[in-house]
């Protein structure tokens, strides 16, 4: 059935939602009376183009490759803002650029659901009943904790618009050719981040892209080292950030895109050498380790997918790694300083930290201090001989350590659930053969959750509040449908 077949039903739907825009507006014009002349400018010219949108025939694919695209820039409005004298990622209840056409996309399928009482919705059992759990024990968890009321709504929201991400995804994008668009969106916001960060390096400090989320320059403290952080924000995050999106670029190498979709292989080749730049460029540990252990998992797998060689896969891909490292090491004086100059106390800190997070985690196992909160107790439960929490006031360094002591061993057991489930159905993805590209995508995103688990032992992301890595999550379940629909079409024809 045709949403909206009438075109007067849809002429009164698009002037409705015209009108809805336009009240939008003039709440943000309100409140954007106290905001910089730059804000303001921005926030007119997203509401003048998302009105543009509602009136274009493809408005909902344009909507979901923005959204896509607008995902790793921090474009956020804080509204009753609450100031503390400690970090933490969310400090009043946020509404980012990545909102605005989400919101959109899940009008337009609530009034397509309520148009067509046929249309499916699939739950997908195993992310969303632990995901629910996760989010009442959450609710529990932070009753207690001494936070205001609009920070804690803010906190359960965020973590509620990551289901509803994986949720949108999974019911809606249906075929093949949105699966490679989106994830070439994707690659292309990694193309973006990566030669901002070239930019940064080359004029040696911020590019003045504060609108977009840039923050100044972080410096390192050994000799001949400038790190850059796009508009992410802290180089170890942008080398997750890129180190994630790098396995999809890799995986690409080895594919032959059908004819009808080659005009968007350059999405796919155009972002990989700045992006592997920047990796380089952030001077990220964690982040060269995490990249060369999922790169060579990914090259070998589908090394061997395409040639079904074992042994010969694994000399060529491992040798090849291992000369494109030392190379990298002998050319480069400063990735040398990196890895074996003092670096003052960086990488020691780690461990006290930890030992503050595993002590957390003994007083409160079931529920926590409460997502968000972590920074307001530590200096309570700081056990370290250095006093760690005094000197470095900042989450433990390791995301599963700081999920446990936010939220309590049995949300970590639940996302490490969901974790696994995700690598067994990209696993089954990878195996199929009914399709050329689904199979060697679902092994770049097999080696990039590989990626970011081994660098998020020595970093944190808040992944309840990240919500381009439920993006991927919801676009892994879109595949998995499709592959399942794609072999019973081939079964059927056989």
């Amino acid at each position: 059935m045709k949403f909206f077949p009438d075109p007067a039903k849809r002429s009164v739907f698009e002037l409705f939602l015209i009108l809805f825009v336009a009240i939008a507006v003039s709440a943000v014009l309100i409140k954007a009376s106290a905001m910089e002349s730059k804000w303001l400018k921005a926030v007119l010219l997203g509401l003048t183009g998302v009105t543009g949108l509602l009136m274009l025939p493809q408005r909902e694919k344009i909507l979901l490759c923005l959204s896509a695209f607008l995902l790793p820039l921090e474009i956020n409005v804080n509204f009753f803002y609450e100031t503390v004298h400690y970090r933490r990622p969310v400090e009043g209840f946020v509404i980012s650029a990545f909102d605005i056409p989400f919101f959109l996309l899940l009008l337009f399928w609530m009034l397509r659901l309520l148009n067509d009482y046929r249309i499916r919705i699939c739950f997908y059992p195993h992310v969303t009943l632990p995901f629910f759990l996760m989010w009442l024990l959450c609710l529990a968890g932070l009753y207690p904790a001494a936070v205001s009321l609009p920070v804690k709504i803010s906190v359960l929201w965020l973590m509620c618009k990551s289901w509803l991400v994986v949720w949108y995804l999974a019911n809606n994008v249906r075929d093949r050719e949105t699966v490679y668009l989106l994830v070439g969106v994707i690659l292309l916001s990694g193309f973006f981040q990566a030669m901002i960060g070239i930019g940064q390096h080359l004029k040696g400090g911020p590019l003045g892209l504060g609108m977009l989320g840039e923050q100044e320059e972080l410096h390192s403290v050994q000799a001949d080292i400038s790190r850059i952080g796009g508009t992410i924000g802290h180089p170890n995050k942008l080398a997750l950030f890129l180190g994630t999106l790098l396995q999809l670029n890799l995986a690409w190498f080895f594919t032959r895109f059908p004819e009808n979709v080659r005009r968007l292989r350059f999405l796919y080749l155009l972002p990989f050498a700045p992006m592997l730049v920047t990796l380089l460029l952030a001077y990220s540990r964690g982040g060269w380790i995490s990249f060369l252990t999922g790169g060579s998992i990914n090259c070998y797998w589908c090394m061997v997918k395409r040639t079904g060689k074992k042994v010969g896969s694994a000399i060529l891909v491992f040798g090849f790694f291992f000369c494109f490292a030392a190379a990298v090491l002998v050319l480069s004086e400063s990735v040398r300083n990196r890895l074996f100059m003092d670096d003052k106390g960086a990488a020691e800190i780690r461990k006290p930290l930890q030992e503050i997070a595993i002590n957390i985690i003994s007083h409160h196992p079931f529920l926590g201090v409460g997502l968000n909160n972590y920074t307001s107790v530590i200096r309570k439960y700081d056990i370290s001989d250095m006093g760690a929490s005094y000197h470095f006031p900042a989450a433990v360094h390791n995301e599963f350590l700081l999920i446990a002591a936010e939220a309590g061993l049995p949300v970590l057991f639940l996302f490490l659930y969901i974790l696994g489930y995700v690598f067994f159905i990209l696993w089954r993805i990878a195996q199929t053969k009914s399709d050329p590209v689904i199979p060697c995508l679902a092994v770049g995103f097999f080696c990039s959750l590989i990626a970011w688990s081994v660098h998020n032992q020595k970093e944190f992301q808040y992944v309840f509040f990240t919500t381009r890595f439920w993006f991927h999550i919801g676009i892994i379940l879109a595949m998995q449908a499709l592959a399942q629909r794609q072999e019973k079409e081939k079964q059927e024809q056989n």
